[in-house]
């Protein structure tokens, strides 16, 4: 089993982390539709297995006395336009077609290119949408410029954007202990932080990951983009999810429609929407 591990993790499918991988002898559809999307199974390589993967559609690796196969459901989203969302009933990996391909390794050659010295154990769960951020600010000048966080979470991103900035002003409704000394982390809402802080800062970036319905991240949306600065940039995030799952409230829910309103109320506004799982939208005022 250690040499399938490390197979299933270093050469096969190259795991990133995120996905889960489970070895039972025997499968059945059960099992196979409650996996989640690109979920790893190791399975006994028996006869009626490989009728199952078959009936399926679903491809697979024999080694020796198990097979390998990785769990892909159709009706990933395909495309987005006039508000409806287009699913395809291909197989195909989402992954060919959203990328989430950085590792470790990657993650902190690409870091310490930015900056020296910066504290690698805090970039932890960067994703393809924080790579490129930081490339953005790393080709801007974003040295004596602040940003702006809705939505801080873990701080994944804040920590390491910090790095790259004079300041960074984050909010989130939960505790947030704070790493560098030029974050600022106010816990409240987004509301309030626009209506009583907002006004009173002077920046040039900003990040928009708070409440993903989307009346909610247009407000927010509204109220940075009525406030920073001109050639400022806006990060919007959840803008192109890639399967139906990540339309559940707790997951993207219907933050890609943000997008449609922003065209709607800014037609001439200068902007592109990522299709990199979950999606980015970067808005430049």
């Amino acid at each position: 089993m250690n040499t399938l591990i490390y197979l299933l993790k270093e050469k096969f499918f190259k795991l990133n982390g995120d996905q889960e991988y489970n070895y039972i002898k025997n499968v059945d559809n059960n099992i196979i539709n409650n996996m989640k999307q690109d979920g790893i199974l190791i399975l006994d390589n028996t006869t009626d297995n490989i009728n199952i993967i078959v009936y399926n559609n679903l491809s697979y690796v024999m080694i020796n006395d198990k097979l390998l196969l990785r769990i892909n459901k159709p009706y990933e989203i395909a495309w987005l336009k006039n508000n409806v969302i287009e699913f395809s009933k291909s197989s195909d990996n989402i992954y060919y077609r959203c990328l989430n391909d950085f590792h470790d390794n990657d993650l902190i050659s690409v870091i310490s290119s930015y900056k020296n010295n910066i504290n690698i154990n805090q970039n932890r769960n960067l994703t393809n949408c924080h790579h490129i951020i930081l490339n953005i600010l790393n080709q801007t000048n974003s040295k004596d410029k602040v940003f702006i966080e809705y939505g801080v979470a873990s701080g994944d991103l804040t920590c390491v954007v910090s790095n790259f900035v004079k300041k960074v002003y984050c909010v989130d409704i939960n505790d947030y202990k704070v790493i560098n000394e030029n974050v600022f982390f106010y816990k409240k809402t987004t509301d309030q932080f626009s209506l009583e802080n907002l006004p009173n800062i002077d920046f040039d970036y900003a990040f928009i990951d708070a409440c993903h319905e989307s009346n909610y991240s247009f407000r927010d949306f509204e109220n940075i983009y009525n406030k920073i600065n001109k050639g400022g940039y806006i990060f919007l995030h959840d803008t192109y999810p890639s399967i139906e799952e990540n339309l559940k409230p707790s997951a993207c829910n219907d933050c890609y429609l943000t997008i449609f309103k922003i065209k709607e109320k800014y037609p001439n506004i200068e902007y592109i929407n990522l299709p990199i799982n979950p999606g980015i939208c970067i808005v430049r005022k």
